[in-house]
């Protein structure tokens, strides 16, 4: 089993939308796989979003499963994808320890730079940054791509742009586009 932890201290970044929108790209890729979204954050937004497009009829086409220790969790699946909770440090330690890739998702903005980084120097080298909520044509944008390269940062080269269309809660996600690409960044990684 391949396993994939999205993981950043800081709220806020995109980790829910990222995982359940890389798991459906995932699903999308290999339907014979089995996927499953293993859902560490207390609010339970990955939960939450499964039951809401069930209950509109609109099943998400992989397990969600909600959990307080990730560890605690015995899976079997192809793929396994983990939404951590932001400031959670055990729930973050266990999430990178049992990761083959650590997505890091953080706006492209020097605060959520500085916090994504801090995650990252404590992924064992499997992390990347995962530019979400992206404007390229804002001044904010370009001096994040020059902290990124200054502070020589891992980074994924998809970028996800900020769009109406990535907010979909409640909904199984159709438009797919640039984390159809994440996914085949990450599994080009994972050599599947």
């Amino acid at each position: 089993m391949r396993t994939i932890s999205v993981v950043n201290s800081k709220g806020g970044t995109g980790k829910t939308t990222t995982a359940v929108y890389l798991a459906s790209a995932a699903f999308r890729q290999h339907p014979e796989w089995g996927i499953g979204l293993l859902d560490a954050d207390p609010q339970r937004s990955a939960t939450d979003w499964a039951v809401s497009a069930m209950d509109a009829g609109d099943r998400l086409p992989f397990s969600v499963i909600h959990t307080d220790n990730v560890l605690d969790v015995k899976y079997d699946a192809d793929l396994l994808i983990v939404d951590t909770a932001p400031g959670d440090g055990e729930t973050i330690r266990k999430a990178l320890d049992m990761a083959d890739v650590v997505v890091v998702p953080s706006e492209a903005e020097t605060m959520s730079l500085t916090r994504a980084k801090a995650t990252l120097d404590r992924s064992g080298g499997k992390g990347h940054i995962l530019l979400t909520k992206v404007n390229r044509r804002t001044r904010l944008y370009a001096d994040a791509c020059e902290v990124i390269k200054e502070m020589d940062i891992p980074r994924f080269e998809t970028e996800i742009p900020y769009s109406v269309r990535f907010q979909t809660y409640g909904m199984a996600p159709l438009s797919l586009s640039s984390y159809t690409d994440l996914w085949l960044e990450i599994q080009r990684m994972i050599g599947e």
